[in-house]
């Protein structure tokens, strides 16, 4: 289990996905635009806040000196590290972008929440590119989500738009009150309100499972995850990996998909007895990386290869499996065009004061990985079966 540290409230995580002294960054980041010190005021030193968050001071001094290369603060031999600017290399801020997110202790899976945090570093960078500070709020679920976008409410008066990296219902009204601030979601909120920007997941899945098609698989099965089970956006996921099936004359397996999502994540035993019952399968198209990582323990346990035996592709950021270098094929947004996109939308509603522009689809990029391949290994076996049964047959 990844080991959970707090610094300031925010949550911190081991994991491979990303840094600790990159979580340390994006946090003091996010401490200083809200805040909590004033140009001049010492920080905690390096050995406080390690104490603080229970890590060694290596990540801490890392990004510190991020922060004091980046303009933020200045480091006094033996008296202390100070606040020197708001903004990097002391830049005028033209004003805060609100991150409205879902509280750690929230989250129900620790990928969500890395992602969601990861996300806020990016939008950071960006922000920081074109002159905003960031300011971001934390909710629990049973908080007034509806009162986020009213003004000086739950942001300060600094807040000249929202990003909302967790959905929730939401009107949007043509015209914004004076009172309220714009709002725009980095994902597809529930029940289709708008404005929101994300990856165009139809269009992602069939480019991906083409090009597992397109590999020369033609017994391929669709992994959804329970996860999604009441979510629509699995049948979204469906929708493309159904489209690119159809398109290429390829039968699908619905029943054997409805029994995968049935299987709970890491469920290794159940999830390993159906993957027996279906020789035929060349390939599997993931619409989680748990679901993959899960195939992917099913191969070594069982002795086959992937992808010479067995090729497995999934959606979002490709995960690193077996060694450093091996990765599986998967499907990336770019978040900085997603980012741009928002805050494209946010700065069109300042001006304007209306909302003309309901969703924003950004298309994926594959990442070609190692984990798809073409079936030779299994044509082989197949060959090789064949002309053994040739063989007895003559004898």
């Amino acid at each position: 289990m990844a080991k959970k540290s707090y610094l300031f409230e925010h949550q911190i995580v081991d994991s491979s996905k990303t840094t600790l002294a990159d979580q340390v960054h994006g946090i003091l980041c996010e401490e200083i635009h809200r805040g909590r010190w004033s140009v001049g005021d010492r920080l905690p030193s390096i050995t406080d806040l390690a104490e603080m968050c229970d890590l060694s001071s290596m990540p801490i001094r890392q990004a510190f000196e991020q922060l004091e290369n980046e303009g933020y603060v200045r480091r006094q031999e033996r008296v202390g590290t100070f606040l020197a600017s708001m903004m990097p290399q002391s830049g005028a801020s033209r004003g805060s972008i609100g991150i409205l997110m879902l509280a750690d202790d929230e989250f129900e899976d620790t990928n969500p929440m890395l992602t969601s945090r990861a996300r806020v570093q990016k939008i950071i960078d960006e922000a920081m590119k074109i002159g905003y500070q960031i300011e971001t709020v934390y909710l629990k679920k049973v908080d007034d989500w509806q009162s986020a976008d009213s003004v000086g409410r739950v942001f300060s008066n600094r807040v000249k738009g929202i990003i909302s990296l967790h959905p929730f219902p939401h009107p949007n009204p043509e015209t914004l009150s004076d009172d309220k601030l714009p709002l725009v979601f980095w994902g597809p909120p529930p029940d289709n309100h708008f404005p929101c920007v994300y990856g165009d997941h139809i269009y992602a899945m069939e480019q991906l499972t083409k090009k597992v098609i397109d590999m020369g698989h033609r017994t391929i099965v669709f992994c959804p995850s329970p996860l999604y089970e009441t979510n629509e956006r699995a049948n979204i996921y469906f929708r493309g990996f159904e489209n690119a099936m159809n398109e290429a004359g390829l039968p699908v397996d619905y029943e054997v998909s409805e029994r995968i999502k049935n299987i709970p994540d890491g469920d290794i035993v159940s999830l390993s007895a159906l993957i027996e019952t279906l020789p035929d399968v060349t390939a599997f198209v993931c619409d989680r990386l748990k679901k993959l990582l899960d195939i992917v323990t099913i191969a070594d346990m069982t002795g086959r290869s992937i992808p010479d035996d067995l090729s497995v592709v999934g959606v979002y950021n490709p995960l690193r499996f077996h060694t450093r270098n091996e990765f599986s094929t998967g499907i990336q947004y770019p978040s900085h065009t997603i980012i741009e996109a928002c805050f494209t939308l946010l700065f069109d509603m300042m001006k304007t004061r209306k909302s003309l522009i309901s969703r924003v689809l950004i298309s994926p990029q594959i990442i070609e990985g190692n984990s798809l391949a073409p079936p030779r290994a299994k044509e082989r076996s197949v060959s090789m079966a064949q002309s053994s049964s040739e063989t007895a047959e003559n004898q």
